[in-house]
């Protein structure tokens, strides 16, 4: 025979928590906020959330029965996260990691190329890349007027649509999901034409010496100058290409012709309009070759007087005098006088030859030679 049952004793059974959970966070986070949240498991009252900061060890960051986490303000780098369950039994295996990369814009500014003059048409420009950059914004100014995006992408140069004359800015910066870091300094560009005007001459009409100088004037966007001679009618023949406004030369008797015109790395402008320069040069000096003074032997006594000297090339005219110029015998076009009379008479002659140009040096005084002039 049995006695009477004791009190039931009841008894709980708790087990530690089942699954493994799965961790969600954005492969990329731009400028240090997100949020890392996980799957719920099975008799949780905790879960243990560790962080590990571009790949070093572990550490706890929120042990609590919230299923997610709100950063904020992290640095630039790579974040792992993983998480487990758990309540006074025990724990779960941590979840797989869930790595988050954070992104700020980039902290460094491009340094931009871009040629400083170039003719019309396209203007190529460059710069260097730029560490977490993943695209690049470039702007241009024409003329002062407003900023204007022409390129937002990934590229670390750009080739514009034709531009005309006129001065272009262009600034860049680089950019990323985060945002853009700052601009660039900004490059300069001047577009310019070929000279459009003619330089103007500046040149004697005729000179009476062999070395001469003559200038032009300088239009707007001239670097170099082209000159041209035409000699007597020849052809064109180039003197200079360089960047001076004048030139000088040493020509004989002739007539020289000049053009010029304006040019730079685009090209040249229309010529000028024609100087001639008539280079008449004074002949060179003559010589006597005979001067006589002839008399007749007896009274009523008569006189005859010549005198001859070469002719020179050049001369339009000779000057004949007596020695030491103290009278002017004759002023002509030959080179011998001769008459009965005292019209050319004179105890010694000298001569010089003339033209538009001058006239050269005189001669020394020449004696004359006396005679008998036979009588008639």
């Amino acid at each position: 025979m049995c006695g009477d049952w004791s009190n039931i004793a009841a008894v709980a059974v708790e087990l530690p928590p089942s699954g493994v959970q799965t961790v969600t966070t954005p492969a990329t986070a731009y400028n240090g906020s997100y949020t890392v949240s996980w799957t719920a498991s099975d008799g949780a009252a905790t879960y243990e959330l560790q962080e590990s900061a571009n790949g070093g060890s572990w550490t706890l960051v929120q042990n609590t029965a919230a299923r997610s986490l709100a950063i904020s303000g992290k640095p630039t780098g790579s974040y792992g996260y993983r998480v487990r369950a758990c309540n006074p039994v025990g724990c779960t295996g941590y979840s797989a990691t869930a790595t988050t990369a954070v992104v700020y814009p980039p902290t460094a500014a491009p340094s931009l190329s871009a040629p400083a003059r170039v003719g019309p048409g396209s203007i190529g420009i460059g710069w260097n890349a730029i560490a977490g950059a993943t695209r690049y914004t470039l702007q241009e100014s024409a003329n002062g007027a407003a900023w204007v995006t022409l390129l937002d992408g990934n590229a670390t140069s750009y080739a514009t649509p034709a531009r005309g004359v006129g001065s272009y800015a262009y600034r860049v910066a680089a950019c990323n999901g985060a945002g853009c870091g700052s601009w660039s300094g900004n490059a300069g560009v001047t577009v310019v034409s070929a000279p459009t005007l003619e330089p103007v001459i500046n040149a004697p009409g005729w000179v009476n010496v062999r070395d001469y100088a003559f200038s032009w004037s300088t239009p707007a966007n001239t670097e170099y100058f082209i000159l041209q001679e035409s000699a007597n009618g020849a052809g064109w023949v180039t003197l200079l290409a360089d960047g001076r406004t004048s030139a000088a030369v040493g020509r004989d008797n002739g007539s020289y012709a000049y053009r010029v015109q304006a040019c730079n790395f685009v090209g040249c402008g229309p010529w000028s309009g024609i100087a001639t320069v008539n280079v008449v040069l004074p002949p060179p000096a003559t010589s006597f070759y005979i001067a006589t003074w002839l008399t007749t032997r007896r009274p009523p006594y008569q006189v005859q007087c010549e005198a001859g000297w070469r002719e020179v090339p050049g001369a339009t005219e000779y000057q004949l005098e007596s020695g030491g110029g103290g009278e002017r015998l004759y002023t002509g076009p030959y080179g011998y006088v001769n008459a009965r009379g005292g019209a050319y008479c004179a105890h010694s002659y000298r001569v010089r030859a003339c033209n538009a140009g001058g006239c050269s040096a005189w001669t020394a005084d020449y004696p004359v030679t006396t005679g008998v002039l036979s009588d008639e």
